[in-house]
């Protein structure tokens, strides 16, 4: 990512210059950030908005943004490594930030309702709001603690907005075990941009498959590189030279590069 990088992508997303010292600073946060949270880290320079803001963004929203934030930041081809499901074999793709957008997302995805019956022919119906940010660090701290199941019930329980069994309404942590599953699939079906699945065929076994890509943890690799990258080099030139950080970040990469060749010839 190069200082030009950095100023188109907060122009993708907000009206706002930003340098190569405002995305070391988001990185620096975003490696602070809690499971869950990490994104919302990445997006707020960009965004020019309050953090509570950016967290209660639906995922499928804030997943666009984040496209929108890495076809700026690093362009649109994206070089991913997977493995077949099948054979184990590493394959390498490349797919366009295009590909990744669903054409029937909505910009602000509407709540929904799931009806359905559960094992004893009770009807349910079961009113929803989309996943945000919050949902998943909530959830997350609760699968770091290895429960699992407990973090797919308060998920699914926090986005909840109304749950009637046979037209008598009951809390959302009554919906039985047997039905979050349905609940859940209705749920990603309303958000759809909040799921990014890529077709792979594997060239060793043949074996076919749709691969998860997860923008966001893959925009802070790449965002983690560059600034562990950055730092690298300013740790050499200021022990070469002796100058400030700030100074350093603040040269443009061709600069630092020449600086650098300078004091390996």
């Amino acid at each position: 990512m190069s200082e030009a990088g950095a100023s188109t992508a907060a122009a993708s997303v907000a009206a706002q210059p930003l340098t190569a010292a405002d995305w070391l600073a988001a990185w620096e946060a975003a490696a602070a950030a809690p499971p869950g949270l990490r994104e919302v880290a990445l997006l707020l320079p960009a965004c020019g908005a309050d953090a509570q803001g950016v967290s209660r963004l639906p995922l499928g929203t804030r997943d666009a943004l984040l496209l929108d934030l890495r076809q700026a930041l690093f362009g649109a081809r994206l070089d991913c490594i997977a493995a077949c499901p099948s054979c184990g074999e590493r394959c390498e793709w490349s797919c366009e930030v295009d590909a990744l957008r669903d054409s029937t997302a909505t910009a602000a995805p509407p709540n929904g309702t799931w009806l359905g019956t559960d094992a004893h022919g009770a009807g349910w119906q079961v009113a929803f709001r989309p996943v945000h940010s919050l949902d998943i660090a909530a959830a997350a701290k609760l699968a770091a603690a290895g429960d699992t199941a407990q973090a797919a019930r308060v998920l699914l329980e926090r986005c909840v907005t109304q749950a009637c069994q046979a037209s008598r309404e009951v809390a959302a942590s009554a919906i039985p075990q047997e039905l979050h599953a349905a609940i859940g699939e209705a749920m990603a079906a309303a958000d759809p941009q909040a799921l990014s699945t890529v077709a792979l065929n594997c060239p060793s076994c043949s074996a076919h498959w749709q691969a998860d890509l997860d923008i966001g943890a893959f925009l802070w690799a790449e965002i983690d590189t560059w600034a562990q990258r950055l730092l690298a080099e300013v740790h050499r030139l200021a022990l070469r030279y002796g100058w400030a950080e700030r100074d350093i970040v603040a040269m443009s990469p061709a600069r630092r590069a020449y600086y650098l060749a300078f004091g390996d010839a």
